[in-house]
């Protein structure tokens, strides 16, 4: 399983999405599961990379570009959803 880490040197919002669809177009006919680190999100939900990439991969999913994705917090049962982003599991 490939990762990439789009938080890395305090990108953008738009390019930290734009280093999430390279990566996913990179990775896309070899791999069947990726991670993709966005860093940690704010508690008081001023998230910008977090809310963005969430954006995107539901927009990714629904036109079945990506199967499904998984924020790596939520397989914690003592955090509620999306409490802090991490990473991302995104199912190819």
């Amino acid at each position: 399983m490939r990762s990439r880490d789009i938080h890395y040197g305090k990108p953008t919002v738009i390019n930290a999405v734009e280093h999430l669809e390279l990566f996913l177009k990179e990775v896309k006919r070899s791999e069947s599961i990726v991670e993709v680190i966005t860093g940690y999100g704010s508690t008081s939900g001023n998230c910008k990379i977090k809310n963005a990439v969430i954006k995107r991969l539901e927009e990714l999913k629904e036109v079945n570009y990506i199967k499904d994705f998984i924020c790596g917090n939520e397989l914690d049962i003592f955090n509620s959803k999306y409490p802090f982003v991490i990473l991302w599991h995104i199912v190819l």
